[in-house]
Parts: structure tokens; sequence; C-alpha cells
């Protein structure tokens, strides 16, 4: 039950259900999902140390501010384990880990956009996690699982990629499969650095906005 409540409060945070700043009252989440505050405070104190809320003393906790010197940190490590994930693929993936990265591609041609938004987000998530698989690494696996939950509170926040920018993802990725399969690590960590840095300008100038 803990972790359920966990779960459903960190997807509020991440897809912006509740605004940076806002507060959340332990009364109110042990009210809606019929449990003591005990649980709920635990629960608080989780997504505290993943840098999700901000206990405030007699208060609640107030959702953590989505800032641009923390958005700068993400990014410098996002792009160095995307780098390593690559190279990692380029070594040890098989033919079944290109074929479903070209599944994941196919979905994505068929997209639409502002109306599949999301499925835009969940497979672009979905092709960075295969190939991560594939580089048969489960410690980076875990860490990038841990960094995603932060990217993807700015991916929500941004809610922008144009039909262009969606076609210039396809080609990214057509890029680094490519490579994969050549077994090239430079030309795969360059396209991985380059599909990132696109989207990241726009996030960055957002936030400055």
């Amino acid at each position: 039950m803990r972790e359920d409540i966990y779960d459903v409060l960190k997807s509020r945070i991440v897809e912006g259900f509740y605004r940076p700043g806002e507060l959340i009252r332990e009364s109110d989440v042990a009210q809606e999902f019929q449990v003591s505050r005990t649980p709920v405070r635990e629960i608080f104190q989780n997504l505290q140390r993943d840098r999700l809320i901000t206990l405030i003393p007699n208060r609640g906790a107030q959702v953590t501010y989505l800032e641009l010197d923390f958005f700068m940190e993400l990014v410098v490590v996002k792009r160095a384990m995307e780098s390593l994930s690559v190279r990692l693929a380029c070594r040890w993936a098989t033919a079944a880990d290109v074929k479903a990265l070209r599944e994941i591609v196919e979905r994505c041609k068929g997209y639409q956009l502002p109306d599949d938004y999301l499925k835009v987000l969940e497979d672009d998530a979905q092709f960075h996690r295969s190939v991560c698989r594939a580089g048969r690494n489960r410690l980076l696996g875990d860490l990038m699982r841990e960094l995603e939950v932060h990217m993807d509170r700015f991916y929500f926040f941004t809610e922008y990629i144009t039909q262009e920018m969606l076609q210039e993802f396809i080609r990214d990725f057509e890029v680094i499969i490519q490579a994969i399969e050549e077994r090239d690590g430079d030309r795969a960590s360059r396209a991985a650095e380059a599909h990132l840095d696109q989207y990241y300008d726009i996030i960055k100038e957002r936030l400055r906005g």
C-alpha cells in the first residue's frame, strides 16, 4: 500500500498535477487514501530523499521547484551516461535488441503532434531504456532510471515537441541503431548526445523564461 501511494504521488509530481512550489498536506493524503498519517509521513520522507518535495515544519510538503542549475547538473550526468550506454550497446547488442529498437522507431513514425505528445515521451524513454538493456549493464540501468524521474519532470513541464522535431528524433534513432549494428561506438555516442542536446536547449530556454 505504501509503495502504491508513493507511486501515485510521484507520478502527480512528475506529470505536473502537483505544481512546483505547491503544498501537499499529510492529512489530505491520509484522508484520500484512507490510511493513518504515519505511513504518509514515511512516504513524504522518501519523496524528499528523491528530491521531489521539501518537508516544511508545521506546513507540509512543498513540491520542489524546477531550477535551471539542477537541470544543468542533470544534463551533464545524463549525457555521459547515455554516451556510455550506447557504447556498451555497440559492444553487446544482439539482433533481437536491434529489432526491438526498430519497432520503437516504426511506432514513432505514426505519431502526430501535439496529440501524441505523451506517446512520444514514452517511446523516447523506451528507446533509451532498450539501448541500455542492450548494453547488458544493470547498474547503469538502475542509475539511469533514477535520473529519468527528474528528466521526466522537465519534459512534462516543457510540453513542446513539433512534428519536425519528431522527425529529427526518428533520424537520430536510426543513426544510433545503424551505429549499434556496425559496432561504431564513436558514431553512436555523437548521435545520442546530439539527440539529447536539441531538446535540452528548448528546456533551458523555457526555464530561463
